[in-house]
Formats: structure tokens, C-alpha cells, sequence
């Protein structure tokens, strides 16, 4: 009886595996490129958290969900490009991102078995819907901008690189960057309110009455679609499940 006691012991023990349910969260910054900022601009950044809730079908394979909320602005004048700065334009608004992700990892992580690792690095690809309320556009010449209102949540693909690393038995921590494109191409390239307009080039909506401005002021830097950027540090609990044979 006790050898037979032992054995399903060491069974359970060594079976512990695949600790399949994961929730955290987390807090980063992020990013925007587009017209308004031409290129990516680290210290150009606004505060962002999250909550999320991960699958884990295997030591290598995860699938993650969850909500991400925020800000966005970009600013002319920290541009670093000439004609940014003397155009003076900014824009600033909230940001709201829910997604669905699959990632993988490039070692044994959390393994029963001997290659285990206590680290791993990972990539991530997956799709999600964001919305941008409350935005508001600002510009030194007077030309007035018509918000985008009432639009319904648009699509954008995030993707990117992470690191995890086990942290107590059942917590892990984290950091994840990724990059988010604008996929509808009917708004792809309006996330600060301002793009290429076929045949004008000119911003989405103009008041006449208003002062005129230098041409090369209303046209938009670039044709390529905006882009968002997401950078945070989380934590996760994990939800061990053991596996027990039935005994005999």
C-alpha cells in the first residue's frame, strides 16, 4: 500500500504540466507614427494599461485576449522634420484596443521535463479592433478640422516580440513590444485626422472661411497608413492543474 501510495505521488508530481490558464495585466506607453510624426519617436509617448487572459496549449504555443486602454498625440514641433515644426499642427485623444493573439515561444518554458526553461523569448501576431474617442486636432493657421465621430471599431493587426520569465511557482513576469497596422483602408491613414486626400492631397475637410495657408502646409507628409506602437511590462498568474492517474 504505501510503494503503491509513492508511486501515484511521484506520478502526480512529475505530471504537473502544461499550466494551461494564465491572467495579468499590465502597464506601458505608446507610440504614434504618421504625418504628424514622420518617424518613430521614443520619447514622444503616452501612458497605456492592460488585462489580459492566455491559453497555453503547450510549452511553445499560447493564445492571449484582452483589452488595452490609453493615449495617443503626435506633435509637429517634436517631429524632428523642419516643415513639421514650422506646420505647428497636434493631436491628442484616447485610445481603446481589444485583441486576440497567438504566440510562440522559442524554448521549453515551464516544462515538467528536463529541458524546462525558467525564460523565454516569444513573437506574437494576431488581430484586434480599437477605437479612438475623444480625439482633438490643434493647428496654429486656423484651419478648422472636421473630428471624426460615430465610427465604429476598425481593425488593425498587432504584431511583435516579448520575453516572459517565471518569477515564483505560479507568477511569471514579463515585456512585450509591439506594432500595430491599420488594415481599413478607408481610415488607415486617418488616425490623427489628417491624410492624403485622392486627387488634393489636402486634409480631410477644410473651412473656407478660414486664413490661408502655405500649400505645403495642408498637405500630408506621407501616403502609408498610420501606425500605433505598445510597450509594457506585465505580470501573470498561472493556474496549475495536476493530472492524477486514478488508482487501482
Amino acid at each position: 500500500m504505501i510503494k503503491k501510495t509513492l508511486f501515484l505521488f511521484v506520478v502526480c508530481i512529475s505530471s504537473l504540466r502544461a499550466q494551461k490558464i494564465e491572467v495579468g495585466g499590465g502597464a506601458g506607453v505608446t507610440h504614434y507614427k504618421g504625418d504628424l510624426n514622420p518617424s518613430f519617436r521614443p520619447f514622444l509617448f503616452s501612458a497605456g494599461a492592460n488585462l489580459f487572459g492566455r491559453y497555453n496549449f503547450s510549452n511553445s504555443l499560447s493564445v492571449k485576449a484582452g483589452v488595452m486602454g490609453g493615449w495617443l498625440r503626435g506633435d509637429d514641433r517634436k517631429s524632428g522634420y523642419r516643415l513639421n515644426e514650422a506646420r505647428g499642427y497636434r493631436f491628442k485623444g484616447s485610445l481603446v484596443e481589444y485583441s486576440g493573439q497567438l504566440e510562440y515561444n522559442f524554448m521549453n518554458f515551464r516544462s515538467s521535463n528536463r529541458s524546462s526553461s525558467a525564460w523565454t523569448p516569444y513573437l506574437f501576431g494576431g488581430i484586434a479592433g480599437y477605437l479612438t474617442p475623444n480625439q482633438t486636432f490643434k493647428e496654429p493657421l486656423g484651419i478648422a478640422l472636421e473630428p471624426l465621430k460615430g465610427l465604429s471599431p476598425l481593425i488593425s493587426v498587432p504584431f511583435g516580440v516579448g520575453f516572459k520569465k517565471i518569477w515564483k511557482s505560479q507568477w511569471n513576469f514579463g515585456f512585450e513590444f509591439g506594432a500595430r497596422l491599420l488594415v481599413d483602408p478607408r481610415y488607415s491613414d486617418q488616425l490623427d485626422q489628417f491624410s492624403f486626400k485622392k486627387g488634393t492631397n489636402h486634409y480631410l475637410d477644410t473651412d473656407p472661411s478660414a486664413p490661408a495657408a502655405p500649400p505645403h502646409f495642408i498637405v500630408a507628409n506621407t501616403p502609408q497608413a498610420d501606425k500605433y506602437f505598445y510597450t509594457n511590462f506585465y505580470i501573470s498568474y498561472v493556474f496549475y492543474k495536476a493530472y492524477c492517474p486514478p488508482g487501482r
